[in-house]
């Protein structure tokens, strides 16, 4: 009796890792055919690129913010603008969004102070107290830690010029600092994250 059950946990365990093989294996087809489609259709650059508003909740200081803020403010793109938004007033990210304001004053960027609670997200709260701001049709949302090549917004936009597209979403990958809990959020991003989407 006891051979058995120690033959059926081994049989278990093997189909399961061979499942988990299978997954990555399809994974991976997925990225190499993900990637053929959208280097074909890169060939063709379109005529007219959307204006878009940037949405960027804030909450506090992260790591090298100023430089993904930078980031955004140098993009290769024909009109954009750029709304930070905050649910406190006293946020010590107001500072970074103020001297981006002066550091680039050819760039539209706004500052929300959202004043209400909208619900129990605050984020979402934030984020549905900017889209009023928003002087353009395409919204693209993303986090104050992100930062970006300065084809980003050609890059991200150019799918939604085709009619049959109405949502895009950008995976991204983590960048490890020098703790060993920063490494392993990078490399789950990195193993877990994209394999799933």
């Amino acid at each position: 009796m006891h051979f058995t059950a120690k033959v059926l946990l081994e049989i278990v365990a093997a189909l399961g890792t061979l499942s988990s093989l299978a997954f990555y294996a399809i994974s991976g087809c997925g990225i190499v055919s993900f990637l053929n489609a959208r280097h074909k259709k890169s060939a063709q650059p379109p005529s007219h690129l959307p204006a878009v508003s940037i949405l960027k909740p804030l909450k506090g200081i992260d790591p090298e913010m100023w430089d993904s803020f930078c980031s955004h403010c140098e993009q290769d793109y024909p009109e954009y603008e750029l709304i930070f938004g905050v649910s406190d007033p006293a946020d010590p990210a107001i500072s970074l969004v103020r001297r981006l304001q002066q550091e680039y004053p050819q760039r539209d960027i706004q500052l929300v102070i959202s004043d209400r609670t909208l619900g129990t997200n605050t984020k979402v709260s934030t984020l549905a107290q900017m889209v009023p701001a928003a002087r353009h049709g395409v919204l693209l949302v993303n986090d104050s830690d992100i930062r970006v090549a300065g084809d980003y917004l050609r890059r991200v936009i150019t799918p939604l010029t085709d009619a049959s597209v109405g949502l895009v979403t950008c995976l991204y990958r983590g960048v490890a600092t020098g703790t060993l809990g920063s490494r392993l959020e990078a490399l789950g991003i990195s193993t877990d994250f994209v394999p799933a989407y």
